[in-house]
């Protein structure tokens, strides 16, 4: 998943858990050894053009918006549909860096 990095720490946890409970319900059977990864974009725009991308490439996804102040309808959060480490996600992706 990809989360803006202009969120603050409360609002990165609860917008990783929409994320993340929304995209593993994409992929009903989910292996053992499967493994999360969240990756941080600057803002909004980065996650709107990531989203376009996602989209022209036929990746499942969900895109998160937080209905409430400060961000009011804004996309917060996107969760991708869980894939095996090899696929073209990996080189959509690498321009985001994992979010500490």
């Amino acid at each position: 998943m990809v989360l803006r990095g202009d969120l603050s720490l409360g609002a990165a946890l609860a917008q990783c858990t929409h994320a993340a409970g929304e995209s593993s319900r994409l992929a009903p059977e989910l292996p053992d050894n499967t493994h999360a990864v969240v990756l941080r974009a600057e803002d909004e725009q980065a996650l709107l053009r990531l989203d376009a991308e996602l989209t022209a490439r036929g990746i499942v996804h969900v895109c998160v918006r937080e209905p409430d102040e400060p961000y009011c309808g804004q996309m917060t959060a996107i969760g991708v549909k869980p894939c095996l480490r090899e696929s073209t996600l990996k080189r959509i992706m690498r321009g985001f860096p994992l979010f500490k």
